[in-house]
This record gives structure tokens, C-alpha cells and sequence, in this order.
């Protein structure tokens, strides 16, 4: 296997961003420029280009040649995405560690906030923010703000947007903590539960700091299914480790609503669901109850897929309410009321 080129920055700064690079050519320059402005300068950037075939390589190296804070890192071959972070995690030097995307940017400001705050909350392991969708589809991105909030939403889903996060360097060392092999393309979910398991703290900004950009090519489009099937491996992982074991056919209920958009069940279905939610129910999750309502209701909602329109919603609504009439209407309500 080829190594990349190894080197040792001059200086060691405060922070050390990661941005791997996978034929980005597209888009790559608008993301490295976005962080060669903003208010906090005192960073090193790696990019780490992994065996990029469409110039990506050329882009960035010229950028390089303009910012002496730029460090590009060549892999001989592609070697994937989570040995890519890893080597990154490897080289970075900085008391904080920020991720960055090579199609998404952030403003002008997302470090100097994010720094602040890392600076005054020591219990805080690993920071990120709400955002923005653009490209082919737009909006806001709401994630769970608070550490319990957060810990309860990864025991049924990722609330974390990868590229706008900031991670104490030191902590992540001293708890052995890198991307595994294990969670394909599930990576960053997966390093998110090993960071609350080992006992740290993450929290979310309601600041947008980061615009996600969507198109044809993300991974979260192509390998849909291999997403889902490995998140709901570690999914089941933390339930299972807070005493909530699902049987086979439980499993493969989960499974068969994860990937179909339907918003029936047949009454075989039904009780397998009405099983699943009861052991739900006794989950120690460290919100309040309507909180726990509502995690447990979103959580039956991805069975069927979260639907986007109002009549889907609806069937959705009815769905749930065959389950538990009141999971069903907290859910809606709240739903409603644009919580995530």
C-alpha cells in the first residue's frame, strides 16, 4: 500500500483542519478558500487528496503555492475515506482538530466561534453547529443542541454534521479514538459514539456555520443503503448496551422500513412494532419525557422513511397512531413545530 508524503509543519498552531479529497475539482477551491478567510487565522490545513484523477490535485497544489498554511498530502492510491481522516488525525498538531468538506464551506466566522466556546467549556469534547443546506436542495439544517440532547439523538440516528465540527486534539489521543473500519460510511457516526462512550461531552452551536452542499455524487445518495445498514449496526450497538436487545424478526422489521417508503404495516408488522416501541419505551435516555417521546416517535418515524410532503406526513401520523396514540400526536405536534 502507498503511503502519503510525510512532513512536519513549521509552526504549531491552534488549530489543525482536515479536508480530504476525492475528485472534487468541482468544488474543492470554493471550500479551501472559505477557510483561507476566515477570522481566525492561526491554522494549519491539510488537505489530503486520495488518489484524485480529475485535477483536484493541480487545484489544490496551487492553492498551496498562495497560502503557506496550506499543507497537501498526496496518497499513492485511493484509499478510502476513513483511512484518509485517519491519516489526518495523524498528522494534525493542533490543540483542536476542525473538519471541513471538499464540497461544502463555512463562513467567515465558524472558527472564531467555535474556538471561543471550546476555550470557556472544558467539558465539551467535540463542538458543531446547525447549517445549511444548498445545491440541488436547500434549507436549514437543525441538529440537538445540548449534551443530553445529543447523546439521546445518537442512540437512534447522527446529529452531527461532520464538516462543522472542532474536536479537542489531546482528548481524542488519550482515548484512542480514530475512524473504524468497521462503520462504512457510517464513519463519523460511529467516532461520535465512541467519543460519549468513553465519557465526553458534545454539544451543537444554533449558529449556521457550515452550508452543506447537496448533488448527485454525495455519498449519502450513492451508497444509501450501505449507510443505512451500517448505521443501524450501531444503532442496535447502543441499545443493546443500554439493555434494549431487538429479536431477528424485530431486526428485520427495522431494516425492511429503513429502506422502503411505505407508510403501512400489516398487523404482523404491527406487533412486532408495538413490541419494538415498548422496549423503546424503557430506554435511560437523559432528556425530559416529552423529549424521550419525541426521540422514540422520530425514531419510529425513519421506519418509514420521514416523509417530506404533508399527505405523507399525515399517513405517517396515522401510522404511529396505531402504535401509540400519544407518541403519535407529541411527535406531530413538535414535528410541527420545526423541532429536529
Amino acid at each position: 500500500m502507498n503511503r502519503p508524503e510525510r512532513f512536519e509543519p513549521a509552526t504549531c498552531r491552534t488549530v489543525s483542519i482536515i479536508l480530504p479529497a476525492h475528485n472534487a475539482a468541482p468544488y474543492v477551491e470554493e471550500a479551501v478558500r472559505a477557510m483561507l478567510t476566515q477570522t481566525w487565522t492561526d491554522f494549519d490545513l491539510f488537505i489530503l487528496d486520495d488518489g484524485s484523477t480529475d485535477g483536484t490535485l493541480e487545484i489544490v497544489e496551487r492553492l498551496a503555492r498562495e497560502d503557506d498554511r496550506i499543507h497537501v498530502v498526496k496518497n499513492g492510491e485511493n484509499l478510502g475515506l476513513i483511512a484518509t481522516l485517519n491519516i489526518g488525525l495523524g498528522l494534525a498538531t493542533g490543540k483542536y482538530i476542525a473538519r471541513m468538506d471538499a464540497d461544502d464551506y463555512s463562513p467567515p466566522e465558524r472558527l472564531a466561534i467555535q474556538v471561543a466556546f471550546l476555550e470557556q467549556h472544558e467539558e465539551v469534547v467535540a463542538l458543531g453547529s446547525n447549517g445549511r443546506f444548498f445545491g440541488v436542495k436547500t434549507g436549514v439544517l437543525n441538529v440537538p443542541q445540548t449534551a443530553g440532547a445529543v447523546r439521546t439523538r445518537l442512540i437512534f440516528d447522527n446529529p452531527m454534521i461532520h464538516s462543522a465540527i472542532l474536536m479537542r486534539r489531546e482528548w481524542l489521543v488519550a482515548h484512542g479514538i480514530q475512524y473504524r473500519k468497521r462503520a462504512p460510511h457510517s464513519e463519523d457516526y460511529d467516532f461520535w459514539v465512541q467519543i460519549v462512550e468513553a465519557g465526553g461531552d458534545i454539544v451543537n452551536l444554533p449558529e449556521q456555520l457550515l452550508y452543506y452542499r447537496v448533488h448527485e455524487t454525495n455519498v449519502t445518495r450513492l451508497k444509501r443503503r450501505q449507510l443505512e445498514e451500517s448505521s443501524g449496526e450501531i444503532r442496535r450497538r447502543q441499545m443493546a448496551n443500554l439493555g434494549c436487545s431487538f429479536t431477528p424478526e424485530e431486526v428485520d422489521v427495522l431494516d425492511t422500513f429503513m429502506f422502503r417508503k411505505r407508510y403501512h404495516a400489516t398487523k404482523a408488522e404491527n406487533a412486532l412494532i408495538r413490541s419494538i416501541h415498548a422496549k423503546l419505551a424503557r430506554l435511560p435516555l437523559p432528556v425530559g419525557s416529552l423529549s424521550r417521546r419525541f426521540e422514540r416517535g422520530r425514531f419510529i418515524a425513519s421506519l418509514f422513511s420521514r416523509p417530506h410532503g404533508m399527505r405523507d406526513k399525515l399517513k405517517l401520523a396515522a401510522a404511529l397512531g396505531r402504535i401509540n396514540p400519544l407518541t403519535a400526536a407529541v411527535f406531530t405536534v413538535l414535528f410541527a413545530l420545526g423541532k429536529p
